[in-house]
């Protein structure tokens, strides 16, 4: 647990925490893109519609 708060507390406020571990690429970049557009991250130009 000691790690896991170390790595929020270090964690950059234009980022945000996603487990792909069980997610293919594409269901990847989906999540990704959907992190952005609900303002969980900045990505900064347009992204495709997916």
């Amino acid at each position: 647990m000691d790690d896991l708060h170390q790595h929020r507390a270090k964690r950059s406020p234009w980022s945000a925490p996603l487990d792909n571990s069980t997610l293919t690429p594409l269901e990847t970049l989906q999540q990704i893109a959907h992190l952005v557009r609900t303002g969980a991250g900045q990505i900064h130009g347009p992204l495709p519609d997916v």
